[in-house]
């Protein structure tokens, strides 16, 4: 079947690198074109983008950078400068010049998931709704609403590919469409579900790497895992393979300093010294070595990748080099948003902390190597290559698991102990186990665990004719909900209407006297949300549960609030009682952080002994660089709690005025020491009249015996194994490290 190379047109990249998310411009079918052209012509003439613009369809204005951000990765438009800057790609250039309505279908193709598609899927007449149903069942494209649909409509019905019969809605493609749709490479639906169905790397030929470097991968251990470099850096053109590879053949086989500068400023529109620093970062990769006193070349390494043509050996060359990029991997199989897989990688690489712009490169590239794919506007998922890629490669094992110190970890330990790691554990598995059709009691067990893991009461029933999951929420003493939970699986990931009977839904609930029910799987399609949604049933996804799991990690909720999350009405209500919880515990922080300097700092001990009021910390608080600061009202409710009497790490000293009473490490002990109360009810006190003494042997040593400072990564292992909570990075308490050398000194020879 002839492609779009055969004309001359852009190449549709792998499904994996094609956005799910389509390009728009406002106004109607007859206005998209004449909106968009106009954006184009504009840009080419001014390349700036902070600067007003205005639509010549309605006239309404907006700015050049807004506009170009809702095109997306359309291929039409790239940004230089951090985003001050834009310049058209060569296809946007030549549709400008030529006014092809079907060239400009073909850039949007080549970057879009769902473009062509359409077409094939419209061999007859369909609705907007019958499509996205399609889109769902047959390219896994979830989407909640039909805006995507429409979007893609329109801009093939603008260029004459489709039309809507206005008496059925219905769409239909035209001559014109069916000739386009010969001529583009389209995807295999059936190709895809297979691949959706399969969530292992068996089937996957990985490429072995070159000699050399499977050398370098043999030698690889956990200290030089751990020694990695923590950033990319940066590259001209932006961190892919194919800007990498266009920088690398440059230098090949040699080239001076002063000619990779100027090809650089001249054709990448960079200026000289983020030229150099282009230069310095492939050396720091290991691509590419200083060969004389201004020249340059290709490493042995490099030029064994660039003659086998692998794409895989430049992202293991770049996992050699640098933290957290194979661990990424890692990282997506627990949790798949872009929030809870970063809180992963700073939970699970403390002393490697990857930054939100730093995770983003990796994530681009890891897609554009086809080991990962994008299936939502923060949401990416681990392919079968790299699952198999995942395997075959040495990573550094996450801080404090079962890799660190041999211990077992289950579901249970996550309740009993909170143990971080193993609530990533179960997060895991509930996804894993929501694929396995082969056996559902699996998904039944791991929805059990992760709602016992969220702190419920559950009961695992799981026989014929009984619900799977009983689940108790404590909202109150005089309130108790009880829920049933019908977990739901399906190997290709989305559950239909022939798999579930909402009448039977109906019987188990009123056979357990429940309250509510709710329906977990791990993604649901047809006409299921409909019909769920008429009954009041929320549908929950594994994700979801693991997401929860994630986040518990670090941010615990109540049963109460768990109950919010899933029954509240407004559908940002899951990040909206998060987000809650979240601020307070913030707000404690930055307001015992803030009086601790105060009370430290000569300046205000002289000119208000350190104190202040909550207006005083309500003035230095709100210019703190985060995105929402703490008003007030938050304030006032963490000073109300650091003054507590069973706290007392502030004191309020006269009027509105408060003082620090102890350093931020201090203060978090005893509320460790708080913790252990709660939960075990006692307190260990010494006997009366007892002292401490050194032993015979540290008496007869006049110099005290010095302990080596143990790694941080260890203190960090042996807090989060026996529930003692630790920063992800940072200086480390003196009180935790020396606890930690207390459990792990050996006892002396007293013979």
């Amino acid at each position: 079947m002839p492609t779009t190379e055969d004309h001359g047109w852009p190449i549709a990249r792998s499904w994996s690198q094609r956005r799910g998310a389509a390009p728009w411009v406002p106004g109607n079918v007859d206005q998209v074109l004449e909106n968009l052209i106009s954006l184009l012509r504009d840009v080419r003439e001014d390349p700036a983008t902070d600067r007003p613009f205005r639509w010549p369809a309605d006239g309404s204005t907006t700015t050049v950078r807004a506009a170009l951000r809702s095109l997306g990765a359309s291929g039409l438009v790239v940004t230089t400068d951090h985003g001050t800057s834009a310049e058209l790609t060569l296809d946007a250039a030549r549709f400008l010049e030529t006014g092809d309505a079907e060239y400009l279908i073909a850039i949007i193709h080549a970057h879009t998931r769902l473009i062509g598609e359409v077409l094939l899927l419209l061999h007859d007449a369909k609705t907007h709704d019958e499509l996205n149903r399609l889109a769902e069942e047959r390219y896994g494209l979830s989407w909640t609403t039909r805006d995507q649909i429409r979007r893609r409509t329109t801009w093939l019905r603008a260029a004459g590919l489709l039309d809507l019969w206005k008496g059925s809605n219905k769409l239909v493609i035209t001559e014109q469409g069916r000739d386009l749709c010969s001529q583009l490479a389209l995807h295999d639906p059936e190709a895809i579900r297979r691949r959706f169905e399969s969530d292992v790397s068996e089937g996957v030929v990985l490429d072995a790497p070159g000699p050399m470097l499977a050398r370098e991968l043999e030698l690889l251990d956990v200290t030089l895992l751990a020694d990695r470099k923590p950033q990319i850096g940066y590259i001209a053109g932006g961190t892919s393979i194919e800007s990498i590879r266009r920088l690398v053949d440059l230098a090949t086989p040699v080239i001076e300093r002063s000619e990779f500068v100027a090809h650089c400023t001249e054709h990448l529109n960079v200026k000289p010294s983020s030229a150099e620093q282009s230069l310095f970062t492939l050396i720091a990769l290991g691509l590419v070595e200083q060969t004389g006193l201004d020249s340059f070349a290709p490493t042995q390494i490099t030029l064994e990748w660039l003659s086998a043509d692998r794409t895989l050996d430049l992202v293991r060359i770049i996992h050699c080099r640098i933290a957290v990029v194979g661990e990424v991997l890692l990282g997506l199989t627990y949790a798949g948003d872009t929030s809870n897989l970063h809180r992963w990688l700073l939970d699970a690489y403390p002393e490697s902390p990857v930054k939100r712009p730093e995770l983003a490169k990796r994530l681009a590239f890891l897609c554009e190597a086809d080991l990962i794919e994008q299936i939502g506007y923060t949401r990416h998922r681990i392919t079968a290559l790299g699952t198999a890629f995942l395997r075959a490669t040495p990573i550094l094992p996450p801080s404090g698991s079962a890799a660190d110190d041999g211990t077992d970890a289950s579901p249970q330990a996550a309740e009993q102990h909170g143990d971080v790691h193993n609530l990533i554990a179960q997060a895991r598995e509930v996804v894993e186990a929501a694929t396995d059709s082969s056996n559902h009691k699996r998904f039944e067990r791991a929805v059990a665990d992760s709602f016992q893991a969220l702190g419920l009461d559950v009961e695992w029933i799981g026989n014929p004719g009984t619900t799977d999951v009983s689940a108790v929420f404590w909202i109150s003493p005089t309130e108790h909900k009880k829920i049933t939970i019908e977990a739901k699986t399906d190997s290709g990931g989305v559950v239909s209407d022939k798999d579930i009977d909402f009448k039977t839904l109906e019987e188990h609930r009123v056979r357990h006297e429940a309250d509510r029910v709710i329906l977990v799987g791990p993604g649901f399609g047809g006409r299921v949300p409909a019909r769920a949604s008429s009954d009041r049933i929320p549908l929950v996804t594994a994700q979801e549960i693991a997401d929860w799991l994630v986040r518990s990690a670090s941010t615990r909720l109540f049963p109460r609030e768990i109950f919010q999350l899933i029954f509240g009405s407004d559908p940002s209500t899951s990040d909206g009682v998060w987000a809650a919880v979240e601020r307070r515990m913030d707000a404690v922080h930055r307001v015992c952080q803030a009086l601790w300097q105060s009370g430290n700092d000569p300046t205000d001990i002289a000119y208000n002994q350190g104190r202040l009021s909550v207006r005083d910390l309500w003035r230095m608080l709100k210019t703190n660089t985060a995105a929402a600061p703490i008003n007030q009202e938050e304030i006032e409710q963490a000073i109300g709690f650091l003054t507590s009497p069973v706290v007392a790490a502030a004191e309020k000293v006269k009027h509105d005025e408060y003082a620090a009473c102890a350093s931020l490490p201090v203060v978090a002990a005893r509320l460790r020491s708080l913790a252990d109360v709660i939960e075990n009810g006692n307190v260990l006190r010494p006997a009366p009249h007892a002292a401490v003494r050194p032993s015979l042997r540290a008496r007869a040593v006049p110099v005290p015996r010095q302990e080596p400072t143990p790694a941080p990564s260890l203190v960090r292992s042996w807090a989060a194994a026996t529930g003692r909570p630790v920063s992800r990075a940072g200086r480390l308490p003196a009180s935790l490290i020396a606890d930690y050398q207390a459990a792990h000194q050996a006892p002396y020879d007293e013979g």
